[in-house]
């Protein structure tokens, strides 16, 4: 499958295939340039699909405005100047009534492989996957200007996100979120850049959460924030979870 131009998305495109690859020519995206008045809405959706490749991802959603800081430093006047650089309020992130508006969501399935790519303006998160999905590569995929989070991962397993950069998040870059029936395990971050949320660049809790994380592995995170929001992990998933620093 060729993806080949600008193409409007007008309703939610659901792919349920197995063993298909799928290539976005350069200059090619998804794109829609209005908000949709509905809480779930995806630029693309994988459903119970298997062995499927993405080369080149590409993602234009209509939240321009999570791409709008309340506050921008103004350029410091010389060496001496300490100005704090940090723009430190997205002015229209995280709103409930379009928290599932995602990029692409790949729900339940395996062998989903993401090859290059950006996400760009959507209310909800960048990439969002659940369902009880596995054995899934990201590679190398950028989010920008996502109203909730960067990535989700909710109660998947087996799930490496390698490389990329992930910036200006209206609440987190990477939430964890196991469900009531389903563990996040096995899910290994590797060397992302980390830019601009805020809140909580990672986390791993909440009030309805259910402890069941195995093995999550942030490695060697970049971080591009002067003044990063601190992790924060459930105090019964902390010896599971390891960020390990440059």
């Amino acid at each position: 499958v060729t993806v080949d131009g600008k193409l409007k998305m007008l309703k939610v495109p659901t792919i349920t295939a197995s063993g298909r690859v799928i290539n976005f020519k350069p200059g090619s995206a998804l794109v829609r340039s209005t908000r949709p008045e509905v809480r779930t809405f995806q630029m693309l959706k994988l459903l119970n699909s298997t062995n499927i490749t993405i080369n080149n991802l590409q993602i234009e959603g209509p939240n321009i405005k999570v791409c709008d800081f309340l506050y921008i430093p103004p350029p410091p006047t010389g060496p001496m100047d300490l100005t704090d650089q940090t723009p430190y309020w997205i002015l229209e992130g995280y709103d409930r009534n379009y928290e599932s508006q995602h990029g692409i969501e790949i729900y339940g399935g395996s062998g989903i492989t993401i090859n290059g790519g950006n996400v760009y303006g959507m209310s909800g998160d960048g990439i969002y996957i659940a369902g009880q999905a596995q054995n899934i590569s990201i590679k190398n995929v950028s989010t920008l200007c996502t109203g909730r989070s960067s990535i989700s991962n909710v109660g998947s397993s087996n799930v490496t996100v390698t490389g990329g950069s992930f910036n200006r998040s209206g609440y987190w870059i990477f939430n964890v979120e196991p469900d009531v029936i389903s563990s996040v395990s096995n899910y290994l971050i590797d060397r992302p850049t980390v830019g601009h949320s805020n809140f909580r660049w990672f986390f791993s809790s909440g009030p309805y959460y259910s402890c069941l994380v195995t093995n999550v592995i942030v490695y060697k995170p970049i971080l591009q924030d002067i003044n990063p929001n601190h992790p924060l992990t459930a105090e019964c998933a902390q010896n599971q979870v390891h960020i390990i620093y440059q």
